[in-house]
């Protein structure tokens, strides 16, 4: 009866194979390519658009001019500058300034809502074809749970297996049309009902409830959640005004950020070391072809503003005082890396941390919402074209 299956099985494959089928999904390294949107959220409102690439940046030739030097940016939302017009992102910024001494170019490959795996899918996919001069790879505090724990084992990071032992490898091995003709199909079904169980729009806690129910969060904690929040929050986050994210990670992840700056875990030890395996592969990547590739680590504004905490911890995230005043396990280790595979690296962190004791704090970032405002991308262009000039990079 096994024996049946499987001829069927094979039998399927074979005509598939036989009437063209693909057998893989093509991967989406970025945005939607040619995307044009208005996010109009309660702090910040702005035209979003991506070029035939999926990045936010004009559309350019991948031949660069004979004159011209580009630098490639990598990173999640605070590269891409999530909060702000384009013209008012540090990428934006700082392509300004390097103007002025010649024909720049700063490539901004920032996607929103992504970790350091996805910053080396779209050096090796996208911004390898513009030809940089220089790749800047700007980490977030969050990138450490950021990293996924299971990746594929035995060859470069950069090859992008998406699982290694298990199930999935073997189906797809075996039967590679009809393992990407369910997945199109799961994800046609997915994109109609919205990845939702039923095709009816839900309040953003209604989801938030439904998803912690699902990891098997007791009602207890569902509720003591919800009697915390703030009630203007939940009312501007389930009329799409703000990013529920913020809120919703006190239910589902409270130890989040712990994990992500103390590397509190065996859990998040493990992730730090494969996103230390990406890195290495980046930057062996870069230097193989001879690209100049700098690290830039953003703090998140509890770890400068001491008032800031207050909207995480309220939400039922850990948030730890100490982190406004004293070197993360993250920074150290940061640090550590850099020295040992002689990586040039900036730390924004003790520079905000100067700048909120200047009264700069509330100013440099959103009230509810963690992105840098106009004026901390201003700040953060600075600092940044300052370590480029010290790094003879670039002249301001």
């Amino acid at each position: 009866m096994i024996g049946g299956s499987l001829l069927s099985l094979f039998a399927a494959e074979g005509l598939l194979a036989f009437m063209g089928f693909k057998d893989n999904l093509k991967m989406q390294i970025a945005c939607v390519p040619h995307f044009h949107s208005r996010v109009d959220f309660e702090e910040y409102s702005y035209e979003f658009t991506t070029n035939s690439q999926g990045l936010r940046y004009p559309e350019i030739p991948f031949k660069k001019s004979p004159q011209e030097r580009r630098l490639l940016l990598l990173g999640d939302s605070f590269a891409q500058g999530v909060g702000v017009s384009e013209g008012q992102s540090m990428a934006s910024l700082l392509e300004t300034r390097l103007s002025r001494s010649g024909p720049t170019r700063v490539i901004n490959g920032g996607l929103a809502g992504t970790g350091p795996l996805d910053y080396a899918r779209v050096l090796k996919y996208i911004g390898l074809k513009y030809d940089p001069d220089a790749v800047l790879i700007m980490l977030y505090a969050n990138d450490v749970s950021d990293t996924p724990d299971e990746v594929a084992s035995g060859r470069s990071l950069l090859s992008f297996g998406r699982y290694g032992m298990g199930i999935k490898p073997l189906v797809h091995r075996f039967f590679p049309r009809l393992y990407t003709l369910l997945q199109r199909v799961r994800l046609k079904a997915g994109a109609q009902t919205g990845g939702l169980s039923e095709n009816i729009p839900k309040k953003w806690i209604d989801s938030t409830v439904d998803l912690a129910k699902s990891r098997g969060i007791s009602e207890a904690r569902i509720n003591q959640w919800r009697e915390a929040l703030n009630p203007d929050w939940v009312e501007t986050a389930n009329r799409g005004r703000m990013d529920g994210w913020v809120l919703a990670l006190g239910l589902l992840d409270p130890d989040y950020w712990a994990n992500s700056l103390d590397i509190a875990s065996e859990r998040s030890q493990k992730k730090w070391d494969i996103m230390k395996g990406v890195l290495n592969d980046m930057v062996q990547e870069c230097r193989s072809r001879q690209i100049w590739v700098g690290v830039i680590l953003a703090p998140a504004p509890f770890q400068y503003d001491p008032s800031y905490g207050a909207v995480w911890s309220q939400a039922g995230m850990v948030i730890n005082p100490e982190w406004v005043r004293r070197t993360t396990v993250l920074e150290k280790e940061l640090m550590f890396w850099s020295d040992a595979q002689e990586v040039p690296y900036l730390d924004l962190t003790p520079s905000f941390r100067q700048a909120a004791l200047e009264g700069f704090a509330g100013r440099l970032h959103y009230r509810l919402d963690h992105h840098w405002t106009a004026e901390g991308n201003v700040f953060a262009e600075a600092l940044i074209a300052q370590w480029l000039s010290r790094q003879n990079l670039v002249s301001e």
